[in-house]
């Protein structure tokens, strides 16, 4: 935020603790802004992460790898 009021010409003291503590609220309040909206489009049992999820239900499990075998997998290629 410092940053941006020194472009705008606006004078600022940088140990000003407002400052950061300006900016945290700005980036909760997107957050949460962001968050609702995710919620709002995935509650839908038509949505599209609805139907994603669904696939995840046919029984597929992932496996764990360890790094020699990555390394195996990717040499190979």
């Amino acid at each position: 935020m410092i940053l941006y009021l020194v472009r705008h010409g606006i004078a600022v003291d940088p140990n000003d603790p407002k400052i950061p503590a300006d900016w945290m609220t700005k980036i909760e309040k997107e957050r949460k802004s962001r968050l609702e909206e995710f919620r709002t489009k995935t509650i839908d049992k038509e949505s599209y992460w609805a139907f994603w999820h669904k696939g995840l239900e046919w029984g597929h499990n992932l496996k764990t790898v360890s790094p020699p075998e990555l390394q195996r997998v990717y040499s190979a290629s």
